[in-house]
């Protein structure tokens, strides 16, 4: 889709990924409440999807501040599952 229409990339809100202020092994004996504070909040959680990569990202709650994971190849991912991706068409003008 996003080759077909010439898109940079799709995006769709997702807040599936949790971002931690430091590693989460530090609070793994820590009860909840703590713990919970170890979590960064977030706005505009988004899965992105480009013509070749996949990868979240989220705005630090009340500011500009901008979180990404990698950026995960969409082929190394299929190679995972066992699915069948043939990469970049060339595109007709």
């Amino acid at each position: 889709m996003v080759q077909e229409n010439e898109l940079y990339k799709v995006e769709k809100a997702d807040y599936r990924v949790s971002y931690y202020v430091t590693d989460p092994d530090v609070f793994k004996d820590a009860d909840e409440a703590v713990a919970d504070k170890n979590v960064q909040r977030t706005d505009a959680d988004f899965i992105n999807v480009s013509s070749d990569q996949i990868w979240f990202s989220a705005y630090k709650r009340h500011s500009s501040v901008e979180f990404t994971t990698d950026h995960v190849p969409i082929k190394e991912l299929a190679d995972h599952f066992g699915l069948e991706f043939s990469g970049r068409r060339e595109l007709q003008a």
